[in-house]
C-alpha cells in the first residue's frame, strides 16, 4: 500500500525518470543472459574435443573403466592445453625479455613504467556532476569534465618498453585465462561423459541380457543344414 502512495506521489518527470532506469535494467539483463549463453555455448564447442578425442577409444573397448578414461582423457587434455598455452607464455617471456633487457642497460629502475602508465589513464572531475534522482537514487546530472587526457611518448625508449610490457602483459593474461577455461570445461567434460558412460545401470542391465536370451546362439543342427540346402 505504501509502495502504490509512493508511486502516486511522484511528478510526470520522476516517473519518467523511473520507467527508463526499469527499461535499462531489463535490457542489461537480457544482454547480461545472450552473453552466457554465447560462454556456454564455446565452452560446450571446446569441450566437444573430449568426444572427438575419445570416441574411437572407447569404440575399441580400449578403455576399461571410469577411472582410466578420466586418466587418458586428462592426460589428452594436459597435452592441448600445453600446445595452446605456449602462445601467451611466450609472449609474456618476450615482453619480460625486452624490459630486462632495457634495464640491464639503462639501470634496474622500473619507476618510468608506473609514470608512463599514469599518463594513460583518463582523469575526470565528477565534483559538481551528479544528482538525486527521486532522492535516493544518484546519477549524473551532465558528463564530468575531462581533466586529463591520454598521452603517448613515441620518441621517448623508455615509453616504448613500457607499452611493449604493458601490451605483452594484458595479452597474456587474457590468453592464458582462455585456455585454462577451456582446459577447465574440458576435464568438466571428461568427468561427465565418464559417469555417463561407465553408470550401473540396473535397466539397461536387464535389456541387455533380455536381448541376449532372445537372440538364437545354438549351432544349426544337420537337419537344419539338410532343409535349408534343399530350399535354396
Amino acid at each position: 500500500m505504501n509502495s502504490i502512495y509512493f508511486l502516486i506521489k511522484l511528478s510526470e518527470s520522476d516517473k519518467r525518470v523511473l520507467i527508463a532506469l526499469c527499461l535499462v535494467l531489463i535490457i542489461l539483463l537480457v544482454l547480461f543472459g545472450y552473453l552466457v549463453k554465447l560462454i556456454k555455448y564455446i565452452l560446450s564447442k571446446k569441450a566437444d574435443y573430449v568426444d572427438n578425442s575419445m570416441y574411437d577409444l572407447l569404440d575399441a573397448n580400449v578403455i576399461i573403466d571410469k577411472k582410466h578414461f578420466r586418466k587418458v582423457s586428462w592426460e589428452k587434455n594436459r597435452r592441448k592445453f600445453y600446445f595452446e598455452s605456449r602462445i601467451p607464455v611466450f609472449f609474456l617471456i618476450l615482453s619480460l625479455f625486452v624490459l630486462l633487457l632495457y634495464l640491464c642497460v639503462a639501470g634496474f629502475d622500473v619507476s618510468f613504467i608506473k609514470k608512463y602508465n599514469s599518463k594513460l589513464l583518463f582523469k575526470l572531475d565528477w565534483s559538481n556532476c551528479g544528482e538525486l534522482l527521486l532522492g535516493f537514487i544518484p546519477a549524473l546530472a551532465r558528463w564530468p569534465k575531462i581533466i586529463q587526457s591520454p598521452v603517448f611518448y613515441f620518441n621517448r625508449i623508455d615509453a616504448w618498453i613500457t607499452y611493449i610490457f604493458d601490451i605483452g602483459i594484458i595479452y597474456s593474461s587474457i590468453h592464458f585465462i582462455i585456455c585454462s577455461t577451456f582446459f577447465l570445461a574440458r576435464n568438466i567434460r571428461s568427468i561427465s561423459v565418464s559417469n555417463s558412460y561407465f553408470k550401473k545401470d540396473l535397466n539397461a542391465l536387464k535389456e541387455a541380457k533380455m536381448k541376449a536370451k532372445s537372440t538364437h546362439i545354438k549351432e544349426p543342427s544337420d537337419e537344419m543344414k539338410k532343409m535349408i540346402k534343399e530350399e535354396s
